[in-house]
């Protein structure tokens, strides 16, 4: 959406597009929101989700394994995935090339 803003501008999403709708209600933004607020909301996001992995597997060594325990927050199930460690990287990867 950041390429969408830079070629045409910001919009504002409209609840007549299912998808902004859902975007919106998903990310509790406010009734006039634009293109650059539903960004921030997604960086934001994503950055929450990001700092709660790493809260949960920065002392283990760096492995990752397949699931974190809902109640004690702790790594269960498959031991150190691959593609856990790719999508991890990935996500950081993505992030970093955003602009601020």
């Amino acid at each position: 959406m950041q390429k969408q803003i830079k070629n045409s501008g910001n919009f504002t999403l409209t609840d007549s597009n299912a998808d902004h709708k859902a975007w919106k209600d998903l990310l509790s933004l406010g009734e006039k929101a634009t293109a650059s607020d539903f960004v921030t909301a997604s960086k934001s996001a994503g950055d929450s989700v990001l700092t709660r992995v790493y809260s949960h597997v920065k002392n283990d060594d760096g492995r990752i394994d397949e699931q974190i325990d809902k109640v004690l927050g702790t790594q269960i199930s498959a031991k150190t995935l691959t593609w856990s460690h790719a999508n991890i990287l990935h996500a950081l990867k993505v992030r970093k090339n955003l602009s601020t």
